[in-house]
């Protein structure tokens, strides 16, 4: 019992430890945002009424780790070329926003997400942009 109390404490005290020390990467709260961003311009564009609709629609995802923000992008192959301009608009303006601190990439799927996650389904992007963070 006194075994199960000790591993329990350790664990505590190494979560509470990485909270409080945090990273000192801004990931996830820009890959959250930049997500959000990359959906107002679908809204913006009419593609869906609404980010909930949007969402539903599954046409943007956000990733990566520490220091590194990805914003996945599917089914572009029916959106108009000034739309994906918009979002490598949005993705530029992150990066600068973030001082170039973190790098900030873009993969845009002429398929649709289900086709792209498939195993072994080959999917590229159709779009991939990458913005170097200083390391």
């Amino acid at each position: 019992m006194k075994t199960l109390i000790r591993i329990f404490v350790f664990i505590f005290l190494m979560v509470s430890a990485a909270t409080l020390l945090g990273s000192k990467y801004p990931y996830p709260d820009v890959a959250d945002q930049l997500v959000k961003e990359v959906i107002s311009v679908f809204v913006n564009h009419k593609l869906c009424a609404d980010i909930h609709e949007c969402r539903r629609e599954e046409f943007a995802f956000r990733g990566g780790t520490p220091g590194h923000a990805v914003v996945f992008v599917f089914n572009i192959e029916r959106v108009s070329d000034l739309l994906i301009r918009d979002i490598i608009g949005v993705c530029t303006s992150a990066y600068y926003s973030q001082n170039m601190k973190v790098t900030i990439e873009l993969k845009a799927y002429a398929e649709e997400r289900e086709e792209v996650v498939k195993w072994f389904s080959g999917s590229k992007p159709a779009v991939h942009l990458i913005l170097r963070g200083e390391r």
